[in-house]
């Protein structure tokens, strides 16, 4: 979402961007046929309501607020979480409050901009989970918020015709991207795959940033 949603922004504007990624992340959950036996669930129901509720309000909200001032926000959540990990002896946060914090604000997230995906990402990787674990259990979460995101969008009417025309054009791409990261998942490490955790929290970073940038410009 966070690299997706800015690209297709310029192009079709934030309402379009947000709605045609949800609907490729929701399809993601097609996956969990195949794995759903690695979500780990005492994870998962932590912050299943709080999920719900964010993912509610959050898409209720996206003519309400300032992408900007949201996308501030969210990159200096990034950044005090890799300021924990850098100073602190002890790197782990996880409890209910921060969980719930993570569930709540992640979802609503999603549903205003379409880039909560780095707050699910710091919540599961402060649990340690291993590479298969942590694949399924976000796609879960996903799949709780977008769920809800998908009935508000579409009591909303934002599928409208050229949305829908827009998510076929994308959708064989969609499926290539997911044939090959399922590929490159079964190869790689638990030591790359958790590299490539904080990876992928630098570079939404560096999106955030970016386009927090452009839209001051």
């Amino acid at each position: 979402g966070l690299i997706s949603v800015p690209l297709l922004s310029l192009l079709w504007g934030v309402k379009k961007a947000v709605t045609i990624v949800l609907v490729f992340q929701f399809l993601l959950a097609f996956l969990l046929i195949k794995i759903h036996k690695s979500i780990r669930w005492d994870v998962a129901r932590t912050v299943m309501l709080a999920i719900v509720i964010g993912s509610i309000i959050g898409a209720f909200s996206l003519n309400y607020f300032r992408e900007k001032i949201l996308l501030l926000i969210l990159a200096t959540a990034i950044i005090l979480y890799f300021a924990k990990i850098l100073f602190s002896n002890s790197h782990k946060l996880n409890n209910n409050f921060f969980s719930l914090f993570c569930g709540f604000t992640g979802s609503w997230f999603q549903g205003v901009v379409g880039t909560g995906g780095p707050l699910y990402v710091i919540l599961l990787n402060d649990y340690k989970l291993k590479k298969n674990e942590f694949r399924a259990s976000i796609i879960a979460l996903f799949l709780i918020g977008n769920t809800i995101r998908m009935i508000t969008y579409s009591y909303k009417g934002l599928f409208i015709t050229d949305v829908n025309e827009k998510i076929l054009f994308l959708l064989p791409i969609f499926c290539i991207a997911v044939f090959t990261g399922n590929k490159l998942h079964n190869i790689v490490s638990e030591k790359f795959y958790k590299n490539g955790v904080y990876l992928i929290l630098t570079c939404s970073l560096v999106s955030l940033l970016f386009k927090y940038y452009s839209l001051s410009s």
